[in-house]
């Protein structure tokens, strides 16, 4: 009665399990013959060795060996044409590459080196070649074992001394990714050098052979593994280096089968189509095509370059004024006094009209007659400064007054007199600029004359100021910097103006010093917007030194107003002014804000400045894969206390302020990116009440974790995961929790491993199924570190959900743990029956086998009984942990006695009495519910 059909079930999930049905196409290069230069050995091994390799797995692969440009320009062709619709496309490249501009070049065999622009047009630009793989397959896996220590580099080098951007460099540097289905493995890390090997195969290559086959891996752990291999074969000198940007898994050799033992009754429709082997369907891969092509003579070329100006200033234009290009110190004026020439009195001098002309320094024999009479003097002079007239010994009857007139006919000194008739006269009258002026004498009430004559001297004091006139805005003195000039406050209430061309951030210093004792000179800075840059500056005290200290952030052109503290004195005796600036050669400046956050590499150091007070530096780094960004500044200024803190593109903190000990002290951290995309590193002062015009270094270094799976934090989120199979993953940042979605085709066990975990962490994980209920609560490592394993029933087929965490959330790695899964189906036809009303009818004299699983699992069966009589139940082949229990319930609903076996893993016998005819239902359950198996027990059913 027993019939057992074996049926081979072949559970294919996703990427991994229709692989040989997939469209799989790959081009597989090695170079070594190159002209002029030593030959690589093994890269013709490696290509050979590799495309085997790919075509065991089912790839249509086109070996092309010691090609040239032309060559290689129509295989990359062929192969791309072949791309369309392809699942997966494989680049494999072994030979000389290089990098130039950040730009990664295959040299083909015939390589022009004879200058930059010649290897450009000769080599082959990888990242179009992979562009393409994108935009045509499903998958793209390029690995380039090309970073093999290369001597075209120094000669290529000479060709192009002059562009340091465009110098070739030894290695490869990091591609981006346009897709989301992509991996580039690079053979040693970006501009490392990798070895060629001292065996059959380069380090790389050998390791990659040992991995590609290997059943159940993942590709991305199995770069990853290959990576690791090379690390200890070559004791650390070679790291190579993996992009990953995948949203799916991809397996190159899947799990073995899972194989499914059904027993069926005979007549049933499924055992009468059984599932056939695809494997066994698949035709052979195509052999692989070899080219081999004599090299071709390559175009000669020249270098042409061009630069251009740059006149923006972030976002702001810069324009440096006409006068800037010329701006020199001012000619210092060297006017000097002359001996007082004697000089009589003219006739007719008595009117603005007839004033006598003098030179500025004269004595002058004058008379005040008649009575009224007015004298009248003209003099012309080169220069602001003091006039002094004098008169030592005016006659008794005459009190002497003279006052200063401009040749607008205004009066620019008002009168000065002696104290009383016949007393001296000292009138000092203030000349603001050079030009011709006259002086008025009268007797004071114009009450007395005298024909007597006395001696009038006219003294002027210089004020060499070699900025004048400045006197307002609009006249500002263009001045050089550095520079060193002596000007003057003259007369009172002058204001002086000066302007500065600033090419660049930092702080202009200017220095009045040796100020005349009546002078309290104040500084201040404008910018030409009208803005004031650096307020009101003064000294402590009238002829003190005054220092004004500006901290210019935005190029451009800066006005300094300079006056006496109250305009209440002035003085011809000029004074010491000096003007210094130190640039602040902060590169990355303007970045005051995430807006203008400045671009920088993810790994690298820059010279930093905290500059002016208040600022704020922005950078942003792109990242092509999750990964661990540290972070240090380092030669502080001791008045700063750098502080940062690392933001996403969504505006949101996701590492707050990180603080020195001290300032001027390191600070030191680092973030957590759990994803591609952009982020933003914003640096200050900790109060921003600090600044410094030197520069602090400041290093990123980005150390990437390829987990192709993120984003997978919720259950909205979680990957797809193939059971069979091995990935890899990292609970990365601190908190992480990552949730994967197995879907099954069965009742069955799902036995689930995380090994390989950091020493750091101690990883749990759950289950839950469709419904989001939880049926796995956590299963938790022996240790940290341990190895975390255990296995979870599933009921039915569908979809169920693995999350994985840390223990306690408060850790957190940029290693790898790997997650294993096997499923093992238990081939019961009859679930879901786990109650009454899902009872599956089963007919007497038929046998058939079923499962206790779940625990707790209860198996329902519908029994048609014709008349009354008795069910002879047989249960046995039961597994040693269960003991199977049966009852059999009416049609009314009402449920007989429980039988049982024996002992555990028995038999059980039951004879049930059935009272008429009718449906009626068997339930079968383990006898206390504490015990499950995926093992299947045989049931027979008999009526009597």
């Amino acid at each position: 009665m027993r019939k057992l059909l074996f049926i081979l079930f072949l559970v294919f999930f996703g990427t991994a399990g229709a692989c040989w049905a997939q469209k799989r196409v790959a081009l597989v290069i090695g170079n070594g013959a190159y002209e002029g230069t030593g030959q690589l050995v093994n890269t013709i091994n490696d290509a050979r060795a590799i495309g085997e390799s790919l075509e065991a797995l089912g790839f249509d692969v086109t070996l092309a060996n010691d090609i040239d440009r032309r060559a290689a320009i129509s295989a990359i062709d062929a192969f791309t044409r072949r791309l369309t619709d392809a699942d997966i496309a494989f680049l494999f490249y072994a030979g000389h590459g290089m990098q130039i501009s950040g730009r990664n070049f295959l040299l083909p065999v015939d390589v022009d080196i004879s200058s930059e622009r010649a290897l450009r047009y000769s080599a082959i630009d990888i990242g179009e070649v992979v562009a393409e793989m994108e935009s045509r397959a499903r998958v793209t896996l390029v690995v380039l074992d090309a970073c093999r220590d290369n001597p075209y580099v120094d000669a290529i080098a000479k060709t192009v001394q002059d562009d340091r951007a465009a110098r070739p460099l030894e290695g490869l540097s990091l591609m981006r990714l346009s897709g989301r289905g992509a991996i580039i493995a690079y053979a040693a890390a970006a501009g490392e050098v990798a070895s060629d090997g001292t065996g059959d195969h380069s380090p790389y290559s050998e390791a990659l052979l040992e991995e590609i086959a290997t059943p159940g891996v993942e590709v991305g752990l199995m770069f990853r593994r290959a990576a690791g291999r090379v690390f200890e074969a070559t004791g650390g000198m070679q790291r190579p280096e993996l992009l990953v940007r995948l949203v799916d898994e991809v397996y190159l050799k899947p799990a073995p089968a899972v194989e499914v033992a059904i027993a069926d009754d005979p007549g049933s429709a499924s055992a009468a189509r059984p599932v056939a082997d695809q494997a066994a369907t698949q035709p052979a891969p195509p052999a692989p095509e070899e080219i081999v092509v004599a090299a071709a003579a390559a175009e000669k070329g020249v270098v042409v370059r061009s630069t251009r100006a740059e006149g923006f200033f972030g976002n702001r234009a810069i324009r440096k004024p006409v006068w800037a290009e010329k701006v020199a110190a001012p000619v210092v004026p060297d006017y000097r006094r002359a001996a007082p020439k004697p000089i009589v009195e003219a006739d007719g001098n008595d009117s603005y009209g007839s004033a006598q002309a003098i030179p500025p320094d004269a004595r002058v024999e004058g008379r005040i007659t008649p009575r009224g009479d007015r004298d009248w003097y003209r003099l012309t002079v080169p220069i602001a400064g003091l006039l002094r007239v004098g008169a030592d010994a005016p006659p008794e009857n005459i009190d002497l007054y003279a006052r200063l007139w401009n040749a607008d006919v205004a009066v620019a000194g008002n009168w000065q007199g002696a104290p009383r008739d016949g007393g001296a006269l000292d009138a000092v009258f203030e000349i603001p600029a050079a030009g011709e002026y006259r002086i008025e004498i009268a007797d004071g009430n114009n009450s007395a004359d005298s024909a007597a004559p006395f001696a009038i001297d006219f003294e002027f004091l210089p004020s060499n100021d070699p900025l004048e006139p400045n006197d307002t805005v609009g006249a500002a003195k263009p001045l050089p910097l550095p520079s060193a000039v002596r000007p003057a406050i003259f007369p009172r209430g002058d204001r002086d103006w000066l302007r500065f061309w600033i090419a660049q951030p930092g702080l202009l210093s200017v220095v009045a010093e040796n100020v005349p004792d009546r002078l309290d000179i104040a500084l201040r800075l404008w910018n030409l917007d009208g803005d004031v840059v650096q307020n009101w500056q003064q000294p402590a005290r009238a002829g003190g030194d005054t220092v004004l200290e500006a901290e210019l952030a935005v190029p451009g052109v800066y006005v300094l107003e300079m006056a006496d503290g109250n305009n209440d004195a002035s003085s011809h005796e000029t004074f010491d002014l000096s003007a210094s600036f130190t640039p602040v050669e902060d590169e990355t400046e303007p970045n005051e804000s995430f807006a203008e956050a400045a671009p920088v590499e993810r790994s690298g150091r820059r010279k930093l400045a905290i500059f002016p007070r208040g600022d704020r530096d922005w950078l942003s780094i792109d990242v092509e894969q999750p990964g661990e960004l540290r972070m240090l500044a380092t030669g502080s200024p001791e008045q700063l206390d750098i502080h940062m803190r690392v933001w996403d593109s969504n505006k949101d903190v996701i590492r707050n302020w990180i603080a020195p000990l001290r300032r001027g002290g390191d600070t030191d951290g680092f973030v957590d990116l759990p994803r591609p995309g952009r982020y933003f590193v914003e640096i200050a002062d900790g109060n921003s009440d600090a600044s410094s015009a030197h520069l602090f270094e400041y290093r990123l270094a980005f150390t990437p974790q390829p987990d192709q799976y993120e984003p997978n934090d919720g259950p909205a989120e979680a990957a797809p995961l193939t059971p069979g199979g091995e990935i890899l993953f990292n609970i990365l940042p601190k908190g992480d929790r990552d949730w994967f979605r197995v879907e099954v085709p069965a009742q069955g066990e799902l036995a689930i491993s995380i090994d390989e975990g950091p020493d750091n962490l101690d990883l749990h994980y759950r289950v839950w199924d469709a419904n989001r209920a939880v049926i796995r609560n956590w299963v938790a490592p022996y240790r940290k570190g341990g190895l975390t394993e255990g296995f979870v029933d599933l009921a039915t087929e569908g979809s169920y959900f693995i999350e994985v965490a840390d223990g306690n959330n408060d850790a957190r790695s940029i290693d790898h743990a790997t997650l294993k899964t096997v499923f093992t189906a238990t081939g019961d036809r009859f679930e879901p029956n786990d109650s009454f009303g899902a009872a599956r009818p089963v007919s007497p004299g038929v046998v058939f086998h079923a499962t206790m699983l779940p625990l707790g699992d209860a198996d329902w069966f519908l029994v048609e009984a014709p008349r009354a009589g008795e069910l002879a139940v047989v249960i046995d082949e039961v597994d040693p942990e269960l003991d199977i229990h049966v009852r059999l319930w009416n049609p009314d609903g009402k449920a007989g006695s429980w039988v049982g076996p024996p002992r555990k893993g028995g038999v059980t016998e039951a004879r049930l009495p059935v009272e008429g005819p009718g449906h009626y239902r068997l339930e079968v359950r383990d006898g206390n519910n504490d015990a499950r198996s995926p093992n299947p027990f045989r049931v027979e059913i008999g009526f009597q």
